[in-house]
């Protein structure tokens, strides 16, 4: 992701670095964020390293929007909790069940 969407200003990446964790509308892909899943077709779920009360959150990238959006769970043990919620009540995420593919993969339909 630094390869392809990150910005090549020093100075602007600082700036986004030093911003809060969870701050949207971020048009770059940054070296504190860790890329933690995909869905194959340009969006990824990133934990938020950077410093403040968010910092640790879970948000999306979009190959469309960036990191548009608010984040998604304000931690890795909260969406893990929603996940593990769901497969036990066959219960949907954000209108999504869970299916677990012949491979051992885990999809989202």
């Amino acid at each position: 992701m630094l390869d392809i969407a990150s910005c090549q200003d020093r100075a602007e990446t600082a700036t986004l670095v030093a911003t809060p964790a969870g701050s949207p509308r971020t048009p770059y892909w940054l070296p504190v964020w860790l890329p933690i899943a995909h869905d194959g077709g340009g969006c990824n779920l990133f934990i938020d390293l950077r410093p403040g009360p968010l910092h640790g959150c879970v948000m999306q990238w979009d190959k469309y929007e960036a990191a548009g959006l608010k984040p998604r769970w304000p931690s890795v043990a909260t969406m893990l909790a929603e996940i593990a919620h769901a497969l036990q009540h066959h219960t949907d995420v954000d209108g999504y069940q869970p299916e677990a593919l012949d491979d051992g993969t885990l999809d989202w339909v």
